[in-house]
């Protein structure tokens, strides 16, 4: 039976909520039921958040409680640390699809607009995955070192809400793609991104939300993956075992 949305949405808060309820919600208890200690929220609920102006609209976290009662009997010393973060965008104003395939296809693009907010979220909490979505599609993006100490940022291909998973196809779901970060970043190696880019080259908070303001450039690979490809891409973690000579786009963020 398919399901339709009947809730307007007219800003960034309600496509926040809408992703919560419908996406995040049950990736989390599917990872619970799995044995995955952690849960979706927002940022407040982490203790990175302590002193914090500038916060990500969602957070993975680790969390042993599967319920109410266990939160409630959290020992104070448990920490809520971030397994990685994410950001939403309305789907009017950032149509996720039109700008990738400008930028792949290396037509006048507006994809640095469109990340330099996550990318400042996952440089500032040292995360080496993140996510953003406009509910209609969701990008996925890796903090990755590449030869030396030259940092850059991996960017999927949009995964449409409705993709539905195929096992005879390959094709995987945007709820699967979330559960594998859930699964992958329990380990620490594959969660942390020390990127040793001095922040003021890697974004610029001078520049106004959403304009562009040249900065690093952000190597990403020429052809659309589809969301299978994604996740063998994503699983190669923490080492970027393509070949680098595959590599021919790049993006500017602020």
């Amino acid at each position: 039976m398919e399901y339709h949305e009947h809730y307007l949405c007219g800003d960034e808060q309600s496509v926040c909520g809408r992703f919560a309820q419908n996406v995040l919600r049950p990736v989390t208890a599917v990872a619970f039921a799995n044995g995955i200690k952690a849960r979706f929220g927002d940022f407040k609920v982490c203790a990175e958040s302590q002193g914090e102006v500038d916060v990500p609209d969602f957070v993975a976290v680790h969390c042993t409680a599967k319920n109410l009662h266990a939160l409630e009997q959290l020992d104070s010393r448990e920490v809520l640390y971030l397994k990685f973060v994410g950001e939403a965008k309305t789907p009017w104003r950032h149509d996720l699809g039109k700008i990738y395939h400008d930028f792949t296809t290396r037509k006048k693009s507006t994809i640095d607009r469109a990340l330099g907010q996550i990318a400042k979220y996952m440089y500032d909490h040292k995360m080496r995955y993140g996510f953003l979505t406009t509910y209609n599609e969701t990008i996925f993006l890796k903090q990755e070192c590449f030869e030396g100490s030259t940092w850059g940022l991996l960017v999927s291909p949009p995964v449409p809400f409705d993709t539905r998973a195929n096992r005879e196809t390959h094709i995987v779901s945007l709820r699967q793609c979330l559960y594998y970060l859930m699964h992958v970043t329990e380990s620490p190696k594959n969660r942390i991104a020390n990127n040793t880019t001095p922040r003021h080259k890697w974004v610029s908070d001078k520049s106004p939300k959403d304009l562009t303001q040249p900065q690093l450039h952000t190597p990403v690979s020429q052809k659309p993956q589809t969301p299978v490809e994604l996740l063998q891409h994503l699983a190669q973690s923490p080492e970027l075992k393509t070949d680098l000579s595959s590599i021919t786009g790049r993006i500017k963020l602020h």
